[in-house]
């Protein structure tokens, strides 16, 4: 590579990561001098690093939108639980999952409360929860809670929708997990079914669906060939 060309690109990282640092100070700067933007500025902030895959500083910015949401409407509000939920996607991308786990359960508990069981939130919810549990090892209450999910989902948007098939899936691999393939074998069928329909049969989820369908039909034979 050519000195030069390395060097130009040396100083463009350090100039893009020194204005980082001077945006992030001037951020700052301005919302502790507006309380009321300080919520809303730190979470869209916050939306913004976790885009850019800066989940350390994007969990800062969240930590302190939960902050000022719990200081201005305390524990049982709709911003309150959107905080908890941000937070627990930036600690799950950190593989902090206990304490994602603690975010994103006290998310769900708020939005059950305010809103119900069939609530897209709550649903959304129960998802991330599921994912969770699932990444913990916990599958039991990992099935559980993505079949609250697809239950939701179910009837917020019927069978032949994008966030079924996503659900059905993540329900066809916890019931893998737990040995239970006959189950897995129909979530994932009903994934792939809607997948093909909605997204075509060369689409990358409607591969996905397939591959994970075939092997849980080889698990299946393999088992009632033991």
């Amino acid at each position: 590579m050519n000195s030069d060309a390395h060097n130009v690109g040396l100083v463009t990282t350090h100039q893009l990561s020194t204005h980082s640092s001077v945006l992030w100070m001037y951020v700052v700067s301005c919302l502790e001098k507006n309380t009321k933007a300080q919520p809303d500025s730190y979470h869209e902030l916050g939306g913004t690093q976790y885009e850019l895959r800066d989940f350390t500083s994007a969990l800062h910015s969240h930590q302190r939108a939960l902050d000022v949401h719990l200081k201005l409407f305390g524990e049982e509000h709709k911003r309150t639980a959107h905080s908890y939920h941000e937070l627990g996607c930036v600690q799950c991308m950190l593989g902090d999952y206990t304490s994602a786990l603690h975010s994103l359960q006290r998310a769900l508990d708020v939005r059950c409360k305010l809103f119900g069981e069939e609530h897209e939130s709550t649903a959304h919810s129960y998802h991330e929860l599921g994912g969770t549990q699932y990444e913990l090892r916990d599958f039991t209450s990992a099935l559980h809670s993505h079949q609250r999910a697809l239950d939701a989902h179910l009837k917020l948007f019927g069978e032949e929708h994008k966030r079924a098939a996503h659900g059905y899936q993540e329900l066809g691999c916890a019931q893998c997990m737990l040995g239970d393939f006959t189950s897995a074998l129909h979530s994932l069928q009903r994934a792939w079914d809607v997948r093909r329909k909605l997204l075509g049969e060369n689409h990358a989820s409607t591969v996905e669906s397939y591959l994970l369908l075939k092997k849980t039909e080889l698990k299946l034979c393999e088992g009632q060939n033991v």
